[in-house]
């Protein structure tokens, strides 16, 4: 069964009932904006989608540089075109390329990475240093089309980045230094005016941010969609074909898929030209705060207005920690990890505790069982067979399902 969804406007709307917030999100006619969203604040910060062009990862381990493909940007690979080419580049059958929708590592720069040390742009070659190995096209939001190479990335802080017009003119290089935006998942870049963007509030300020951008609709072929994606830190669970009114949040483990939410979950009526929402679907987010919200869209006002409704509820105001039944404990050491993690583990109910280490682009790199005669399990990380950056360490005990954040030098 379906919600027929009917047209409203409102900015941010928040009405409290018992432990119930009803919230309307606006990305405004057109989806004119991007909007970054807050479950423990509920507040809302919103800059116009077309304002920037490329969109840096902050994480001192991160190489993600991504494309605002949602406002119309594009990267293309020119087969693999070296740094020698710069001054003759060949665009002839130039092939777009994307971001991943389930990482935000994964971006159209990295295309084609093979894994530590290579990272698609360029190459790690110690010290925290990329170099870059190739030359892109680019499409910018206005519709201008700039080559570009990504030159450097010192110390896992200082980009440095080369772009001209395709027949060499208006060359320039130019910086962007990470530590400048510290606090932040994301700064951006308007290439057209040569300047940052800054509109993300601060990391732990925001959960979940409304947007367009392209999604992988069908193995190979991509298209912009509008919907949700989650920040950095924040997992989601999703729920659907059930009882709304009796599931039980601890049957659907935490994903770290940043478009678990996405954009799926409305569709477009032909008949009554409306969006419906299927009246089954819920979701949980375990937001930065360590909070579990429980999420369920009511209605989707489309284009018209940009509006997105929905109901959230507060599951465990303590934290994530208040409904661990089966984990007594768990910790990582030392972490960041340079060879060897340490697990410690302590169960109470649980008979058995498995676990997987997973990459950011959900990769399952390693799994065991754990050893429940001793406290303490290893996970052996080889510099050959893990690249430096982020993991997710996550543990299942009975129904429990616990994610860490491990990051390895």
């Amino acid at each position: 069964m379906k919600k027929i969804i009917y047209t409203c406007l409102f900015l941010l709307a928040g009405s409290q009932v018992k432990s119930q917030t009803s919230v309307t999100v606006s990305m405004g006619s057109g989806y004119a904006n991007q909007v970054w969203y807050s479950l423990k604040n509920n507040v809302s910060t919103f800059q116009s989608r077309d304002s920037w062009d490329i969109q840096i990862s902050d994480n001192a381990f991160s190489a993600s540089i991504r494309v605002n493909s949602g406002a119309g940007a594009q990267l293309f690979d020119l087969l693999n075109a070296d740094t020698l080419a710069w001054n003759s580049i060949d665009t002839s059958g130039m092939m777009a390329i994307y971001d991943r929708d389930t990482t935000w590592e994964e971006s159209a720069f990295n295309y084609g990475n093979t894994g530590h040390p290579d990272y698609g742009w360029g190459y790690y070659t110690g010290g925290g240093n990329l170099f870059g190995k190739k030359i892109f096209v680019i499409k910018l939001v206005d519709g201008t089309y700039k080559k570009i190479w990504i030159k450097s990335l010192l110390v896992g802080n200082t980009y440095t980045i080369r772009m001209a017009n395709l027949n060499g003119s208006n060359d320039t290089t130019f910086q962007l230094i990470k530590s400048d935006y510290a606090g932040k998942s994301f700064f951006y870049y308007d290439l057209r005016n040569m300047q940052v963007v800054d509109p993300e509030p601060p990391a732990d300020d925001w959960d979940l941010t409304f947007t367009k951008y392209s999604a992988e609709v069908a193995p190979g072929v991509y298209y912009p969609v509008t919907g949700v994606l989650a920040n950095f830190e924040v997992s989601v669970a999703e729920a659907s074909g059930v009882d709304v009114n009796t599931v039980n949040y601890s049957d659907y483990p935490m994903q770290t898929d940043i478009a678990t939410i996405g954009y799926d979950w409305k569709t477009f009526n032909m008949q009554t030209f409306q969006y419906e929402i299927e009246d089954s679907l819920v979701y949980w987010v375990l937001g930065r705060d360590s909070v579990i919200y429980r999420i369920e869209f009511t209605s989707f006002s489309g284009s018209s207005s940009g509006d997105f409704d929905f109901d959230v509820t507060v599951v465990n105001p303590t934290g994530i920690n208040s409904f661990n039944q089966n984990i007594n404990a768990l910790d990582v050491y030392p972490n960041p990890v340079n060879q060897n993690a340490t697990i410690m583990l302590m169960l109470s109910q649980a008979q058995s505790a498995s676990m997987q280490l997973i990459a950011m682009d959900g990769r399952i790199m390693y799994q065991n069982q754990f050893d429940l005669t001793k406290g303490m399990n290893v996970i052996p990380f080889q510099r050959n067979n893990y690249a430096a950056g982020i993991y997710f360490l996550q543990i299942k005990a009975g129904k429990q399902v616990i994610t860490k954040k491990i990051l390895l030098n």
